[in-house]
């Protein structure tokens, strides 16, 4: 009798959806639970116990020699910034589309093009801003409306459709995105089940971790009218170059965060999961993609790392003309506490092995050294699931919703140059 996902612990999920996918009994669904999780649950009468749904799993374990072995490379020796054939930051041309994105637009340009073309038949991405279920990706084809999935969402995405989809049409040429973490999963399953490699682009996007979806629950806080839609990065009102949350209601009333207010809340209502994944830049990825956050940082451009041979041929096939770039050096790609934090990731994995018998990154060598450090980490450790399960609870939303607010008005008092003014309502 072979494990299914739900010997899984259950904070290890990030509600990635692969397992429902990879299920040719349909014997999962996903259930989401008190602190805004979506959890698979097995249909124990229509399993047949063929454990392919945990094989895929990636939040039970990161084997880098298996997977980056299946992609034809070798382990790198930096696994915070992996394989980099070349790195450059880089912004379309196409200005209008380039506002309607969270950056300088080039996984929106990339995919238009190539599904205009004929490169490829389908690509796979989020067109929703509204997370009162779990969101999957969905369906794009050449001539779709592409601006629906510009912008980053920073909530656990599932890719259940997408996963059947290239088990059930595998001579398909598809465009994948997704996180560091999905990507692992997807990798999996294409070694798993013998797909073609060169029939899939695997576009990675850098990810500052995920929340989960209790986080809207608490965005509905700030109106009484209805939420319908939760834009975590727009650009519309001009004055912050990284973007503002915008919340639209159902009366047409629409209402601007401050970007810090998702910092705040990652600190509340983050994945516990995430605090164990070190893939900030996507390592096992064709391409990844993530704000350009090196000197010339500027909330209009793209910060991309071509990862494998695949991914520089089709930036061939990408006319020179639709972009413009400017040529940086790999350890210029993030900033140095950035780095440090994902390193500190592994720390926190190397606690939760040990504490809980399960090996998140069995290829990779210990960063803690020392007793004394080991005590120190796990508490910090400690605090921060505390806080993520208090601030994550359902019924302390409204406690954390005047916990923030009094932060962002001491913001207001003492650290004013941080802010904007641009917290309020406007009729759209």
């Amino acid at each position: 009798m072979k494990l299914t996902v739900e010997a899984l612990n259950p904070e290890l999920c990030m509600g990635c959806g692969i397992c429902k996918g990879v299920c040719m009994k349909s014997a999962i669904i996903y259930e989401r639970n008190d602190i805004g999780q979506f959890l698979p649950k097995v249909n124990k009468e229509d399993c047949n116990q063929c454990g392919s749904c945990y094989a895929v799993c990636p939040g039970k374990g990161i084997e880098d020699s298996a997977i980056f072995n299946s992609m034809g490379q070798k382990i790198p020796e930096d696994e915070i910034l992996g394989k980099i054939r070349s790195c450059f930051n880089a912004k379309i041309t196409d200005e209008n589309l380039r506002k309607k994105c969270t950056s300088g637009g080039m996984v929106t340009d990339l995919i238009r093009f190539l599904l205009n073309e004929g490169f490829y038949d389908v690509a796979f991405c989020v067109e929703d801003d509204n997370f009162e279920d779990q969101v999957n990706t969905k369906p794009q084809y050449k001539d779709s409306d592409f601006t629906k999935s510009a912008q980053s969402r920073y909530i656990a995405i599932a890719h259940t459709q997408m996963i059947n989809y290239i088990l059930k049409n595998r001579e398909k040429k598809v465009i994948i995105v997704g996180t560091g973490c999905v990507i692992a999963g997807i990798r999996r399953v294409i070694e798993r089940y013998k797909l073609k490699h060169n029939n899939y682009l695997i576009l990675g996007l850098f990810c500052s971790m995920s929340l989960n979806y209790n986080s809207y629950d608490y965005l509905k806080l700030f109106s009484k009218e209805k939420l319908i839609q939760c834009k975590f990065r727009s650009k519309e009102n001009g004055i912050y170059k990284y973007g503002n949350m915008k919340l639209v209601y159902r009366n047409g009333d629409s209402r601007y965060l401050h970007f810090i207010q998702k910092g705040y809340l990652k600190e509340y209502m983050l994945q516990e999961r995430c605090l164990y994944c070190t893939d900030l830049m996507a390592i096992f990825a064709d391409i990844a993609f993530g704000d350009n956050n090196t000197a010339s940082a500027d909330g209009d451009s793209t910060s991309v790392v071509v990862r494998t041979e695949a991914g520089e041929n089709i930036l061939k096939l990408f006319p020179k003309e639709r972009y413009q770039i400017e040529k940086i050096q790999p350890e210029k790609l993030c900033r140095k506490g950035t780095l440090k934090d994902r390193r500190k990731h592994k720390k926190y994995a190397e606690i939760y092995a040990s504490e809980k018998k399960v090996d998140l990154y069995p290829d990779r060598q210990s960063l803690i050294t020392k007793q004394e450090e080991y005590e120190k980490i796990k508490q910090e450790l400690d605090e921060k699931i505390k806080k993520i399960c208090w601030g994550s609870n359902k019924k302390n939303l409204r406690k954390l919703y005047i916990l923030l607010k009094i932060k962002m008005m001491r913001l207001q008092i003492f650290k004013r140059d941080l802010l904007n003014p641009i917290e309020g309502i406007k009729n759209d």
